[in-house]
């Protein structure tokens, strides 16, 4: 293994061990530790979560733009350290401020080293193995996060608590010396700006019409799966006359197939395009969400579950490779953190829609709001390809009758939208 892959090496590993962290501590571990030690009620880890997405979401972009203008070196040994830091901070007994502002912490320093890893693996490796290197990112993250909930409730439950913090101390230790030791080379600063060239604006990076159609999908394939979180146990007693547990185990298959088929949507990515993994990953998320509001028996819900999870799971690595093939270098960390603020939305919005949803319109509501808010990317995909590139015009999708219609319907706006600067520019050089 030469440098270069032993460095992207280090960059997945680290993807998988700050998920596990992160998931042991905020999820299984607080939730047990805060009654017991502390004396607070069973409410406060909910709080502390309130308070870390909240803290996250504000600081992502702002500290993405950090980091490109500073330097990812710097910016993920800061963001790691103030995550190790804060994690430990939940550990002895300290007043609720302290717990408070330590959530807040661990959240800023997630969002200002999170972004860094792609943008380190888009440095890494050549562009047509984007879309691959990005999967199994993704399946290092999911695996982490799945590894964190596992050995948060055996640790939990059989160990004392200064043995789960020491492992999520260890865990986001070990990440930041991989992230500046065996990745530092990915992470040196691959740009140089002339000494009188003004400074890029940061809100200058989200004006491009690509880049906004494609946030907005972010947004929406981040929001359909969030729209379920509050409707979980009510769909399983109402529709499946089942329980939580048994929902729970049904649904492996489709956790399973979702890992598996995240490499699958890297490498598609590479072969055929950013656009066609999207697009039919969302297409069949989406209608295998709609199927989920007819299902009666608990093996259909099973069936129909794995449909959503691959659908889901293809468009990851396709869109994160499409972001990074819009960012200059010097902007990666900036988008990449737009990125992750519309997922940080839909985490905020998607539970409070879905109690909504089941509110107006019972037990199937939520999945049926949610197949149409996966479906909605792919129109947005649609715009996002056919708008003109620095690189390139305006171009037709011409996949289908409706990417068509879409697409042209786009490259006309943008053409009569630059023929209308063009004149006017031309105006003013003549006055």
């Amino acid at each position: 293994m030469n440098r270069r892959s032993l460095a992207v090496s280090g960059v997945v590993a680290a993807g998988f061990l700050g998920e596990f962290a992160y998931a042991l501590l905020l999820l299984p571990l607080l939730q047990h530790y805060l009654p017991v030690t502390h004396g607070l009620s069973a409410s406060w880890p909910g709080y502390l979560l309130a308070v870390y997405g909240l803290a996250r979401l504000i600081g992502q972009v702002p500290l993405g733009a950090l980091a490109d203008a500073v330097d990812h070196r710097f910016a993920v040994a800061a963001g790691y350290a103030t995550v190790l830091l804060a994690g430990l901070a939940f550990w002895p007994p300290v007043p609720v401020a302290i717990l408070l502002a330590a959530a807040a912490a661990y959240g800023l320093g997630h969002a200002l080293a999170d972004p860094i890893a792609p943008a380190a693996l888009a440095q890494g490796t050549e562009r047509d193995n984007w879309g691959r290197a990005l999967g199994f990112l993704s399946l290092a993250q999911v695996g982490g996060l799945a590894a964190g909930l596992g050995a948060g409730a055996f640790v939990a439950d059989l160990a004392p608590p200064r043995a789960g913090f020491l492992l999520v101390a260890a865990a986001n230790a070990l990440a930041l010396v991989l992230l500046t030791s065996v990745s530092s080379p990915l992470l040196k600063r691959s740009w140089n700006r002339a000494a009188d060239a003004p400074a890029p604006r940061a809100q200058a990076a989200f004006l491009s019409s690509r880049r906004a159609y494609l946030l907005a999908a972010f947004l929406t394939l981040a929001l359909a799966p969030n729209l379920l979180t509050p409707d979980l146990n009510l769909f399983a007693v109402t529709r499946l006359h089942s329980s939580l547990h048994v929902l729970a185990i049904v649904l492996i298959p489709a956790g399973l197939a979702g890992m598996l088929a995240m490499p699958l949507g890297g490498w598609l990515a590479d072969r055929l395009g950013r656009l066609p993994p999207i697009l039919g990953g969302a297409g069949l998320g989406s209608l295998a969400l709609a199927t989920l509001t007819h299902v009666r028996e608990p093996w259909q819900a099973a069936s129909a579950a794995i449909f959503v999870a691959a659908g889901l799971a293809v468009t990851m690595p396709a869109s994160n490779a499409a972001l990074l093939d819009e960012a200059r270098p010097e902007q990666r960390a900036l988008l990449l953190s737009g990125m992750m603020a519309s997922q940080g939305l839909a985490q905020a919005l998607g539970p409070f829609l879905g109690g909504v949803a089941i509110a107006l319109g019972g037990a199937t509501a939520p999945v049926a709001a949610g197949a149409v808010a996966l479906w909605l990317s792919v129109p947005l995909a649609v715009l996002y390809a056919s708008s003109p590139a620095e690189d390139r015009a305006a171009e037709v999708v011409a996949y289908t009758p409706l990417t068509r219609f879409l697409s042209r319907v786009n490259t006309r706006a943008h053409g009569w939208y630059l023929s209308r600067a063009a004149r006017a520019a031309a105006v003013d050089e003549r006055c």
